[in-house]
């Protein structure tokens, strides 16, 4: 009875290398386990008796191991089944497989004859169409003298078109404004006569624009406050004229407003940096402390210069 047991065991053992522990022929041995365990325990606990039988032990232990040898048989047939029925889904599968390699392969070669018959065609249609133009337009050949390149930015780029208009307008308007200059034949400040006629001047009417009442009027600058503020302005545009700079050029593009306050605003910059600039000037830093008090006054409301009585008004 052990020795069917271990045998059982060790028969449990190896089918469950191979198969789940709810597979049919586990279940089985498993129910023959515990059926021998159960008639291993009541043997145990019956008493051992000495009977006297006319059954022969050999023929019985025999016909044990023959049933065990059945039960394993039809263990073993309906496990041949099941893999047999497997065996076939496999080989039913790999048939199909082969089949479909085989089409695969016929397609793809099929698909690589096609393409090379289609690309010496399309050569030869192309070959066929380049003749056919040159018949027509009585070429006899033609030949790439230079290889085509990719521009790097569109020919019509927006922002190209775009910077050259910007250029073309400033360089247009930049011509205008010394165009007008140079045809002004008109004196605009003593100076000016002075250098080209070469006289004295005794004495200068200005001819000024009143901004507020649209009127032009005459005045020496001494007696109204127009008058003055207007020869102020006029010094400072002087000034800026006779710098050399692009800077009286570029103001007249402005509208007159804001010309004029451009030039004072310059002129009285440029009378300071005359002033550090000049090394044999030895009281410049005397002459800048007074100009920062003139700064002062400029904002407080008070200027006692020409140049600061136009940035005053200016400020303002």
């Amino acid at each position: 009875m052990k020795a069917s047991l271990l045998t059982l065991e060790n028969k449990r053992t190896e089918l469950l290398t191979k198969y789940q522990p709810t597979y049919p022929l586990v279940l089985e041995v498993d129910k023959q386990l515990s059926d021998t365990r159960a008639a291993l325990a009541k043997e145990e606990a019956t008493p051992v008796k000495e009977e006297t039988t006319d059954q022969n032990q050999t023929y019985t232990w025999i016909s044990g191991e023959l049933a065990k040898a059945k039960a394993d048989l039809a263990g073993y047939e309906a496990r041949e089944t099941a893999l047999s029925s497997v065996i076939n889904n496999y080989e039913d599968q790999s048939k199909q497989l082969e089949q479909q390699g085989i089409e695969q392969a016929d397609l793809a070669r099929t698909a690589k004859e096609d393409e090379g018959n289609y690309l010496p065609y399309t050569k030869k249609k192309e070959e066929a169409r380049i003749e056919d133009a040159l018949d027509r337009n009585r070429m006899l050949n033609v030949s790439i003298v230079e290889t085509p390149v990719l521009p790097s930015i569109p020919t019509r780029s927006p922002l190209i078109f775009a910077l050259v208009g910007i250029l073309l307008a400033a360089a247009v308007s930049l011509g205008v404004v010394f165009a007008i200059d140079y045809a002004d034949q008109s004196f605009r400040t003593p100076s000016e006569v002075m250098s080209e006629l070469r006289i004295p001047v005794l004495a200068a009417v200005p001819l000024h624009y009143d901004y507020d009442s649209r009127t032009l009027y005459a005045g020496n600058g001494n007696g109204n406050g127009h008058g003055r503020l207007e020869a102020d302005y006029a010094r400072c545009a002087d000034i800026t004229r006779r710098s050399s700079s692009n800077f009286y050029y570029a103001f007249m593009l402005l509208p007159a407003e804001r010309r004029r306050a451009l030039h004072a605003v310059y002129a009285f910059c440029r009378f300071i940096d005359d002033i550090a600039d000049d090394e044999s000037a030895s009281d410049a830093a005397s002459l800048l402390a007074r100009w920062r008090e003139e700064l002062d006054r400029v904002y407080g409301g008070a200027p006692t210069r020409a140049i600061s009585r136009a940035l005053a008004d200016s400020a303002r």
